[in-house]
């Protein structure tokens, strides 16, 4: 067995390079930290102040629906129509036509006593494409899943979010529904006037203006809609669905950070307001892959000088 001796020098030469690439490696581990902590709070603390802000704007547009059910309720001559219908569905559509403003609702439906659909609007959304039904039949058929119709009918009002399925895809709406009373005859409900608003990828990028961030909305641990294209909305989806309940669970207290399309994303969970029984989520991601590849290059940078002066 052959033995190498090395001169006193080489050991002690070998020993400080050992001890200064392990210096290099313990001063480059150090900034990364101390970089990527900075970031992750200032991205923390943006999330914070966005969560407040997408939350207030989407209480504020519920809010107003809210207080239109009520105005378009209060129409006398609504109620007068209400009170003369009889219950042989035989009577024509047209009282939509004669409530204020409602040519721009993308929903809006109106009840008889036993809630049974008189008029209606809905406006459906199929990406560039939509599509507005106006048979109260099939209108009659989306209701079947509105439950709190029932706490309408009894003269209470109602604001909630509700999934209107089709055959190509799920539309999520708000809607605020509101009773029409007779206050002369006891307070009888003559029906019910319902509007609301879609929640989707318009209604996400209008709440988003123009950020760099990504707003994504979820019902039930289902992505209804996102801030992202289509490719990217599936790849979304299929993100969400492999996370654990603990991973999601952990977005709702502070920021996790998430691999999408093979890129890493801060993200951040809060709940939808007036979401009633229903489970529903906004998420806010913002991308890192900047942010990263600025760390690379401070680490290469940091490599260099050390080299340098090794």
């Amino acid at each position: 067995m052959i033995r190498i001796k090395l001169p006193f020098q080489v050991k002690i030469y070998l020993l400080l390079f050992l001890l200064f690439i392990l210096l290099v490696h313990f001063t480059t581990s150090q900034v990364n930290r101390l970089v990527s902590d900075s970031i992750i709070q200032d991205h923390t603390k943006k999330f914070e102040e966005l969560k407040s802000v997408f939350f207030n704007l989407l209480a504020f547009k519920i809010q107003s629906i809210e207080n239109e059910s009520f105005l378009l309720a209060d129409q006398e001559s609504l109620r007068k129509a209400l009170d003369r219908m009889d219950d042989s569905g035989n009577e024509k559509p047209y009282l939509v036509q004669w409530l204020p403003g409602s040519q721009r609702r993308e929903l809006i439906v109106i009840t008889n006593h036993t809630g049974r659909v008189i008029d209606g609007s809905i406006t459906l959304k199929h990406g560039d494409q939509s599509e507005t039904i106006q048979d109260p039949t099939r209108i009659q058929k989306i209701m079947e899943s509105w439950h709190q119709m029932d706490d309408v009918l009894l003269g209470y009002d109602s604001v909630g979010y509700i999934m209107i399925s089709t055959e190509t895809r799920n539309n999520l709406f708000v809607v605020a529904s509101a009773p029409v009373i007779d206050q002369q005859r006891g307070q009888m409900v003559l029906g019910t006037v319902s509007v609301g608003f879609p929640v989707d990828q318009s209604l996400a990028n209008d709440l988003r203006r123009g950020s760099r961030f990504h707003i994504g909305f979820i019902l039930d641990n289902r992505i209804v809609t996102s801030t992202f294209d289509m490719k990217s909305a599936i790849d979304f989806s299929a993100a969400w669905d492999e996370l654990s309940r603990k991973k999601r669970k952990d977005l709702l207290n502070k920021a996790e950070q998430l691999t999408l399309f093979n890129e890493p994303y801060l993200a951040y969970a809060a709940p939808l307001p007036n979401q009633g029984t229903i489970s529903g989520l906004y998420i806010i991601l913002s991308p890192l892959r900047e942010t990263l590849s600025l760390l690379d290059k401070l680490n290469s940078a940091v490599f260099g000088v050390s080299t340098w002066i090794l």
